[in-house]
Order: structure tokens, then C-alpha cells, then sequence
């Protein structure tokens, strides 16, 4: 993939650089199924009883959760898939409203970011109205004089980013 250190494919920065990186590997280590084990079970339990105060886990298959622990009871020291935050506008979903996207290869996009896109592209860019000596109104452009086509940037959704991409390993355990 061309990074110097196979933990790259998990660095943050990595992913704003391009994400296709990640999202080449993340289709074969999405979690597929909501099965936990008997231990899983016992924490919820714990937590049923009110003994459970809080569970820290390196598990990114939110696998904790699938056995009824509640997410305030959860510490996910490596993060996982059970969220997925906007890079550009911070909005959040659960992780499996984009798992088909993830599944097909596609790299999943903000729908926020689009909405927001789509709605600015209908709005009149810079169109002023001025009214003419003779009472008529007359559109007008006003732009200023560029000539280099590249200083305009297409605006484009911020890409979903799962729990599980860090900055590096909270932990003090070595990753």
C-alpha cells in the first residue's frame, strides 16, 4: 500500500491524506455478525446487577455492546465500528448506517455535507440586483478577475470516519 509501517493504515492522518487506504482493508474487517461470548454475557450481567462500573476493552467489533452493555459503561481503547464521525462537519452515525457502503468498496460520504452541498449549488452565487436609470432590474455578475482556473475548489462531503482510526493507541499496551 506504500506506507513504511503497516500501523499506518490506522493513523488519522493517513486517512485525511487519502482514505482509500483504510477503506481498502476496512471491508474485510468489518464485524459481519452481532454473536458474543458467554464471558460478554457475564459483563453484562455485572453491569444488570449494578456492579459493572466500567469496561475496558480492546475489541473493535463492539462486540461489548452486542451483548447489552451500554455504551456509557464502555471504554473502547482502540475504538471501533460503532460509530462513524464526519472529518469535515463532526457529524455522527451509528457505524452500520454505513457498513453496505464499506462492504461495496465505497468510500462513504457525509450525507449532511452533501445536503448542505447540494443546497448551496442552487443558491445564486454573486448574482446582485441593480436597478437601471429607467426603472428596470438588470442582473449582474460581480467576480473578481482570476484567471487561474485552479484557485477554485470544488466543494465535496467529508468522508465518514469510524471510531477505530486514532492518532495513535491510548493504551499502554504496546499495538
Amino acid at each position: 500500500m506504500g506506507l513504511s509501517d503497516p500501523q499506518e493504515v490506522f493513523d488519522i492522518h493517513v486517512f485525511r491524506e487519502d482514505p482509500s487506504i483504510f477503506f481498502s482493508i476496512a471491508k474485510d474487517i468489518l464485524p459481519t455478525e452481532k454473536k458474543y461470548s458467554p464471558t460478554h454475557g457475564f459483563i453484562k450481567l455485572l453491569q444488570d446487577k449494578g456492579k459493572l462500573l466500567t469496561n475496558y476493552t480492546q475489541n473493535i467489533d463492539n462486540i461489548e455492546a452486542n451483548a447489552g452493555v451500554l455504551p456509557e459503561n464502555i471504554v473502547q481503547c482502540h475504538g471501533s465500528f460503532a460509530t462513524a464521525t464526519c472529518v469535515e462537519c463532526q457529524h455522527k452515525v451509528p457505524g452500520d448506517a454505513i457498513f453496505n457502503e464499506i462492504k461495496g468498496g465505497i468510500i462513504p460520504e457525509c450525507t449532511v455535507c452533501r445536503k448542505r452541498i447540494a443546497e448551496e449549488a442552487l443558491k445564486p452565487q454573486g448574482l446582485k440586483r441593480k436597478r437601471s436609470s429607467n426603472g428596470q432590474q438588470k442582473d449582474r455578475k460581480e467576480f473578481e478577475d482570476s484567471s487561474d482556473e485552479d484557485d477554485y475548489e470544488i466543494p465535496t462531503p467529508g468522508v465518514m470516519k469510524v471510531s477505530y482510526l486514532r492518532l495513535g493507541c491510548p493504551c499502554a499496551l504496546p499495538c
